[in-house]
């Protein structure tokens, strides 16, 4: 086989790799994100003290999530600043070719100090 011929049949090959290596290259940023920004807007949401929580965790997520995600939507599934508690969920729509959502559901609570993130269902 000649080398024309070689880079006729190898192209494509190369192609697809580089598209898969950038989808799930984005697939993993945004991931990484979103679980970071659940557990940010958790604590955001529980320290809302004068302030709307949910407006506060939106703002938190969105600024986490701003260049991994093309949307990213919050829902605050429990808050109470009186104690200190919060649990939001937060969804991101991956940016590519291929439709994907990814969901983190974070919580956070002032007493004790303790923290964290879930994989979730993304909200309808």
């Amino acid at each position: 086989m000649d080398d024309a011929v070689a880079l006729v049949v190898a192209a494509p090959a190369v192609g697809l790799a580089l598209w898969a290596v950038a989808l799930v290259g984005n697939l993993a940023d945004s991931l990484a994100r979103t679980a970071v920004a659940a557990e940010a807007a958790a604590h955001a949401a529980a320290h809302a003290y004068g302030s709307d929580p949910a407006e506060t965790a939106h703002s938190i997520a969105l600024g986490a999530t701003v260049n991994a995600c093309s949307t990213t939507r919050t829902v605050v599934e429990h808050v109470d600043t009186a104690v200190g508690t919060a649990a939001v969920t937060v969804a991101c729509e991956v940016p590519g070719p291929v439709a994907q959502r990814v969901c983190f559901v974070g919580y956070a609570q002032t007493n004790p100090a303790t923290s964290g993130n879930l994989p979730a269902a993304c909200p309808p």
